[in-house]
């Protein structure tokens, strides 16, 4: 008896075990079913329809910020499509779907800056039509003239998709002048007065921006003795230094005679250079052509001699080498700004060796390079990085409102 009980035990807990595989067969099975021949399909919200602006505002029942919003999550899935199939065409229709979704969405809610971001994204990262998603960042200036994030994608895409660095650098500059004027953000200001000195630097020939940066030095825009009005006042000098060198290379291709006589020994080459300049600028203004003030020119009326070089604007000698002019005071400008970054380094070894340098030789030992500098500069150590002093110095131009 006891060994026909543990029999049907036995069978019994192989019979649980045959029922729970098949139960669980069962429903693999009927998953399975779910999927046999099905067709795979992107579940979203269907945006091939949708209102008119006027009508959406109408719809919107006065919630007109809470429906845009609720549209704007709807069409994240078919953005995702978008990724791969990269075709958002409507048959039948000029706009495809993103252009009528920004449409409605920023006619709903203008003052919601994610819409200009995302139809920038679709339109010209998605999608490759930059013209549109243009148009919908000017209109972003315009709803939002404080925002820096729409201002800098908008001057971005000029200088990226549309070159106009190269093809118009006064449209991209009139460009920086408007959001340097919107700007509300001291920071994100000096980021634009930087990218516009860089801007004058790559590409313009002359002084095309000297208007402007004089503008800056009001007082009332600019306080003197602040680090913006120093970046202001040197901006202005380099601009004058590319403005007159142009000139003198000019003058000096036009008479090669003269050219060859231009050494620091020489006055009477440089005289004759300055009677050139003088010339050359009259001309330009009979033509019509812009020229610079006299009080911004590289020459000044003498007497008897009648004109004179001026020194460059931060009062320094000009110089002529190898064929090329160039400016003291911009050569001394452009080393100290070497020397900063020298700074940099040593403020990254001094952490590391638990010490500040107190000589040149010591900073030189740390392994930091310092270059020699131009004539008359003699390196020291100042503070925690290094400076230059000059054994010579000059009267620099006279710049600024009065």
């Amino acid at each position: 008896m006891a060994a026909t009980r543990t029999c049907c035990a036995g069978w019994a807990g192989r019979g649980l075990w045959i029922a729970a595989i098949l139960l669980a067969g069962g429903l693999l099975a009927w998953n399975a079913l779910r999927f046999h021949k099905a067709k795979a399909e992107i579940r979203m919200k269907d945006l091939t329809f949708l209102p008119s602006p006027e009508v959406a505002k109408v719809l919107a029942l006065g919630q007109r910020s809470t429906a845009a919003k609720l549209r704007w999550i709807d069409s994240f899935q078919y953005q995702q499509l978008m990724f791969d199939r990269k075709d958002d065409s409507l048959k039948g229709s000029p706009q495809g779907v993103f252009q009528r979704l920004y449409d409605t969405l920023i006619d709903l809610d203008p003052g919601f800056p994610p819409y200009y971001d995302h139809a920038t994204l679709n339109l010209a990262g998605i999608m490759d039509k930059p013209h549109l998603a243009m148009g919908y960042l000017l209109r972003g200036t315009s709803e939002l003239p404080h925002n820096t994030q729409i201002w800098r994608q908008y001057a971005a895409m000029l200088t990226v998709n549309y070159k106009m660095e190269e093809r118009n650098p006064e449209l991209l500059d009139a460009v920086l002048n408007q959001w340097h004027e919107q700007e509300l953000d001291e920071i994100q200001a000096r980021q634009v007065r930087e990218w516009k000195a860089a801007l004058a630097k790559r590409v313009f020939r002359g002084a095309e921006q000297l208007d402007w940066w004089l503008g800056r030095l009001d007082p009332k825009i600019t306080p003197p003795g602040t680090p913006n009005y120093e970046f202001v006042i040197q901006t202005v000098r380099e601009q004058l230094v590319k403005s007159a060198v142009e000139q003198m290379a000019a003058v000096a291709k036009e008479r090669a005679d003269l050219a060859l006589g231009l050494h620091p020994s020489s006055d009477a080459s440089w005289d004759e250079l300055a009677h050139q300049l003088a010339a050359r600028f009259a001309r330009q203004a009979g033509d019509g052509k812009r020229v610079p003030p006299l009080a911004l020119a590289p020459i000044q009326r003498v007497m008897p001699a009648g004109w004179q070089l001026r020194p460059d604007p931060w009062g320094l000698p000009w110089k002529y080498t190898d064929g090329k002019f160039s400016s003291s005071g911009l050569e001394r400008r452009k080393y100290e700004q070497k020397l900063a970054m020298a700074s940099f380094a040593i403020a990254d070894k001094a952490r590391e060796a638990g010490k500040w340098p107190t000589t040149v030789e010591e900073v030189r030992a740390m392994g930091v390079t310092i270059p020699e500098p131009p004539a008359g500069g003699v390196i020291a150590v100042k503070g925690q990085g290094v400076g230059v002093d000059w054994s010579t110095t000059g009267e620099p131009w006279p710049l600024g409102v009065k």
